[in-house]
């Protein structure tokens, strides 16, 4: 059982307790599950947002919550003591996230009150523990919010709580991007246990579709976590799709992944050298190499400058990736790290300073460089009776589809950006490469496999890959994606 002790229903298992208080199918399913793990002998965990649904007359005219003179905590109470007492007795503890809801409390727009944000978090916080205290139910409360600010006030909330409360924390302060630093919470929530969160999954790296491990990474952060006093690990498998195949279960770069962390399990000075020598055995001559280079060619294309841009692992629209390069909902790279390096990059995505655009191709022609020599190299070392072969085959596919993609599309979006920041560069080449790029999707479209890299439903791209992909924009999965580029080009004029 590679040490695992429990299970965690998360996502769409459950995002928030009303997806099972509303789906007795799912619920009675939801039960079913827990009997089995508890019979293993393994605790279940189910995780939950607060706060979600809140009746009209909890809210002002402007639709904002009135966290001082509601009675909220009846709500909770009401709605908790029958999910833990009738829709899903006998887990062991609710997980409770309060970012991605409709009232993220620690921000103020949301909120009317007094209090301060670390006031209100420690205010729900506290209620939701009393509530699961009644239960027998015990409590881990994630720190997963999106700025430097919003950390402060978790920490500050988190740290007044008792002393039995678990809190779950992601290895990175906010989502999986690679480059970003360590939580700043680990082991800064006072004598509570501690959980830190990895994403086996690749939320934002190709979801176990591409090959692709950052294995130095993911030891960097452990070792942090562990120097912070931290021993439970929690792992993301998959996104959504794990019964599909698309699970670090069943991919080889996904077992090297959880083989690290049974290893660092027992021995978490252990090198990824070692860990990288002795997958390969198992695999092919220069595995490692190859996996390394495109997990580096991925990371090149789809985190410009290290920078965020693509939407999960879907091709962005122009406004998403516009907002996550700079600005947005989140704090990014540099805001984290204060780097002066990082810091200049930053401001660059705003600026457009001379040669910066130029540097982004540079960036972009060379990740395409190395996924083919990495596509030769394992053209002559990987055949056809290796029991992974398939998997490998359709991954490097769709990796260089990524990446082709990828490229096309940085190309229109860093020629829009600079045209809107220097008007008076050239706007033929951009109506070119937009051209360029709507000729690559019709080439590519047909070699993309799977939803999560389309945004299609599962059925649908499974239907598409029995015939030609027409040539008309409704048949082509990316048509939002160009119309989104199509549309900022045409505001130029």
């Amino acid at each position: 059982m590679r040490g695992i002790c429990g299970v965690h229903f998360s996502h769409k298992l459950c995002h928030d307790a009303a997806d099972l208080l509303e789906d007795p199918a799912h619920a009675a399913e939801a039960r079913e599950w827990v009997a089995r793990l508890r019979r293993a002998n393994l605790d279940v965990w189910v995780w939950t947002h607060e706060l979600h649904h809140v009746p009209a007359e909890f809210l002002d005219d402007q639709g904002r919550l009135r966290f001082d003179d509601t009675d909220w905590p009846g709500l909770l109470r009401q709605k908790y003591r029958r999910f833990l007492g009738e829709v899903l007795p006998g887990i062991t503890g609710l997980v409770f996230t309060f970012a991605e809801t409709p009232f993220e409390i620690y921000k103020d727009r949301v909120v009317v009150s007094a209090l301060s944000p670390a006031e209100r978090l420690k205010r729900l916080m506290s209620v939701l523990v009393d509530i699961c205290a009644e239960h027998g139910v015990r409590v881990a409360l994630r720190d997963f919010v999106y700025r430097p600010d919003e950390v402060d006030s978790m920490g500050r909330a988190l740290r007044e709580l008792p002393a039995d409360v678990v809190v779950m924390s992601k290895a990175v302060p906010h989502d999986w991007e690679p480059f970003y630093p360590c939580n700043p919470l680990l082991g800064k929530v006072g004598d509570r246990e501690q959980w830190v969160e990895f994403d086996l999954g690749l939320e934002y790296e190709g979801q176990q579709m591409l090959p692709y491990a950052n294995l130095e990474q993911h030891h960097t952060w452990l070792l942090a976590a562990r120097a912070a006093g931290i021993r439970q690990v929690c792992l993301r498998l998959d996104r959504y799709d794990g019964d599909c195949g698309q699970s670090a279960l069943f991919t080889p770069w996904g077992k090297l992944m959880l083989n690290a962390f049974q290893a660092w399990d027992r021995q978490p000075e252990l090198s990824c050298e070692a860990l990288w020598r002795g997958w390969e055995v198992d695999q092919f001559p220069h595995a490692a190499r190859v996996l390394q280079m495109l997990t580096r060619s991925v990371q090149q294309m789809a985190f410009p400058l290290q920078n965020w841009l693509m939407d999960h692992s879907v091709l962005p629209s122009f406004a998403y990736a516009k907002s996550h390069l700079y600005g947005g909902n989140a704090a990014r790279l540099a805001e984290w790290t204060g780097d002066p390096d990082q810091l200049k990059t930053l401001e660059s995505f705003e600026t457009f300073p001379a040669g910066f655009r130029e540097r982004l191709d540079r960036e972009s022609a060379a990740a395409l460089v190395e996924f083919a020599e990495a596509e030769q190299l394992l053209k002559e070392h990987l055949f056809p009776d290796h029991a992974d072969y398939e998997i490998w085959r359709d991954g490097v596919q769709q990796s260089g589809s990524l990446l082709r993609l990828l490229a096309g599309y940085r190309d229109v979006f860093f020629r829009i950006r600079e045209l809107q920041i220097h008007p008076g560069k050239d706007r033929a080449a951009a109506e070119k490469a937009l051209e360029a790029f709507k000729a690559r999707t019709l080439t590519e479209a047909p070699r993309w496999s799977h939803r999560r890299l389309t945004g299609m439903p599962f059925l649908r791209v499974m239907n598409r890959r029995k015939k030609h992909i027409a040539s008309d924009a409704a048949e082509n999965p990316f048509s939002a994606v160009i119309a989104s580029l199509e549309r900022e080009l045409a505001g130029l004029l």
